[in-house]
């Protein structure tokens, strides 16, 4: 069931409400409703008994009304139309079809059924690369501020479609789990611009912070396993066009808020084209001729990609006075007396509570976290537990500065037990890579960036006279077999901008 409100002013525009959602009516942007009678939030509509429920949010009065009825308040009017989406719009809003998909993780619309299998796809983002604003903004005012990139945009894509390619567009849109944007207001932008090019296509939308979002390649992953299984994808003639491929700024153009297309392309296998240079082949009749040459848009070196190639993985071990290499961390106990202590030291992000979790909880090692107690004096108070039960245990805390490792060295030699330091270093590029995999997969609670870099600043090296027992951690991936199905999204580009990657995007 679906509820149009039709305004009775041509500058207030008109409203849609869904069953199972909630409407605000009032002076705010969405409404547009201007008289100061009306305040911000002047009641709440939903749908019930396919009637429309009005809640005065002032005195918590409900009514009710059916279509046909007018409904009026202070700026504003609006004539009330029920409609049944089950007996009259199988086609959906607009003449979209949407669903969610992933637990709710995606949203997939279709025009015209979404096009039929191909091996070839042509695949877009969407804003500034499909259309853009009629005001000019990076970001949107309602649904109706849009306009096509190119006048000649329906041509092309009817082109694409007689050489046999697919059309589907991956957009990321997280200013809906935001709470920025209505996800209403969102479908019907995207079906509004659609039906002006009229021919089928398919749209993925991530509106989280999430192995969805671009550039990771959850979208893709989706339409390659369950929209279209069964046929095999041409690569080499599929591509994606985007607007955010890291470009530097360059006369009066502006730099590019991010490089996520430009990686996304990359992580998927796809051919990639910035928007301008995709219309220039199709203005001159030669995209179908083209030899797509990934050197023309390489990936700056700055874009870090995980490659375990370049790391060994035969220990995990190294003593950093004599470079002797250990194996696992279980032959620590032939080499190091015990009680003993193993003091963590690294910036977030490298490793240390996996490297716990993975070799030294089944050795019965104890388990001192600043994470989990929060403050040093509990930490303290937990070892002196396991001094009193003479058990080895850990330190798992960043302890960046010599003081803090000083601290731990002289607790450890009051109570007579042997200190060692284990020092987790990692490229802060890659801690980066880590923190962001972290935040996607949701396995492990990120941190600021910013706090990585303030840490690091911080960080004082450890001196060979600050411990008589001292190992460097090697970085060796792995995940248990209920973790597997993120594995993948690990080996791909994960951050889009690495000085401003604390900043939200324009979509």
């Amino acid at each position: 069931m679906i509820c149009k409100l039709i305004s009775l002013d041509r500058l207030v525009p008109d409203q849609e409400i869904k069953e199972g959602h909630t409407l605000t009516i009032g002076r705010n942007r969405r409404c547009k409703i201007k008289d100061l009678k009306c305040s911000r939030s002047f009641c709440e509509l939903t749908i019930s008994n396919k009637r429309l429920k009005i809640k005065f949010l002032k005195d918590a009065r409900i009514v009710t009304m059916k279509s046909g009825d007018l409904f009026q308040g202070p700026g504003f009017g609006y004539k009330i139309k029920m409609i049944d989406t089950i007996a009259n719009d199988e086609d959906g809003i607009d003449g979209f079809v949407w669903k969610e998909a992933d637990d709710n993780k995606a949203l997939i619309g279709s025009l015209s059924g979404g096009g039929k299998s191909s091996p070839k796809i042509a695949a877009f983002d969407f804003d500034f690369t499909l259309i853009g604003t009629k005001t000019g903004q990076p970001f949107p005012n309602d649904e109706n501020d849009w306009k096509l990139m190119n006048p000649n945009l329906p041509k092309f894509l009817r082109q694409l479609i007689e050489q046999d390619y697919r059309l589907v567009i991956f957009s990321n849109q997280k200013g809906i789990s935001l709470k920025k944007v209505d996800v209403e207001e969102v479908k019907k932008r995207f079906a509004a611009a659609l039906r002006s090019i009229n021919l089928p296509c398919l749209v993925l939308i991530a509106p989280n912070d999430d192995f969805n979002r671009k550039p990771a390649t959850g979208l893709w992953d989706h339409f390659v396993t369950q929209i279209q299984p069964e046929t095999k994808i041409d690569y080499k003639q599929s591509f994606y066009v985007g607007d955010a491929a890291g470009r530097k700024k360059s006369g009066v153009k502006a730099a590019d808020f991010s490089a996520s297309d430009l990686l996304f392309a990359s992580n998927c296998g796809l051919n990639f084209l910035v928007p301008e240079k995709f219309f220039d082949h199709m203005h001159r009749n030669t995209l179908f001729s083209y030899k797509f040459d990934s050197k023309e848009m390489p990936i700056p070196e700055k874009f870090y990609k995980f490659d375990s190639k370049s790391m060994e993985t035969n220990f995990l071990l190294k003593n950093r006075l004599t470079s002797e290499k250990i194996r696992h961390p279980k032959n620590l106990n032939s080499i190091l007396p015990s009680p003993h202590c193993l003091i963590f030291c690294g910036l977030p992000a490298t490793g240390k509570t996996k490297f716990y979790e993975n070799y030294l909880e089944s050795l019965n090692y104890g388990h001192v976290s600043m994470d989990e107690l929060r403050n040093i004096s509990k930490c303290f108070k937990k070892a002196d537990e396991l001094v009193r039960q003479r058990k080895n245990f850990v330190i798992d805390n960043t302890n960046v500065t010599k003081s803090s490792r000083l601290e731990w060295i002289k607790f450890c030699k009051e109570n007579d037990y042997t200190p060692v330091l284990l020092h987790f270093d990692l490229p802060i590029q890659h801690l980066l890579h880590n923190n962001r995999f972290r935040q996607i997969t949701k396995l492990h609670k990120p941190v600021p960036n910013v706090a990585i870099y303030s840490m690091r600043n911080k960080f004082e090296e450890i001196g060979p006279d600050e411990c008589s027992k001292q190992f460097q951690v090697n970085f060796v991936v792995e995940f248990g077999d209920d973790k597997q199905k993120f594995q993948q999204f690990y080996f791909i580009y994960c951050i889009v901008n690495y000085l401003h990657s604390e900043n939200p995007s324009h979509s």
